[in-house]
């Protein structure tokens, strides 16, 4: 799966909430973007051993936390 921002700006005006999140044992792909003023930029979840994420030229912007990787490997 890959999510191309193609050069754009995701902005949220409530400076809540998660930009992108995805909870798949797939391969993630976010690239090329930005995201600003989500509390949470890009949440990765997965449970498995087997999830591999890449992220590639995405800039996160305000928020508490830019990028969440968890249970698996985060590249």
């Amino acid at each position: 799966v890959t999510i191309d921002l193609g050069g754009k700006v995701l902005t949220s005006l409530a400076q809540s909430g998660i930009g992108i999140v995805t909870n798949t044992g797939k391969r993630v792909t976010v690239r090329n973007g930005t995201l600003r003023g989500f509390a949470r930029g890009i949440q990765l979840i997965d449970g498995t051993d087997t999830a591999h994420f890449t992220i590639k030229d995405v800039t996160v912007l305000g928020g508490t936390t830019g990028i969440s990787a968890g249970g698996a490997t985060a590249e």
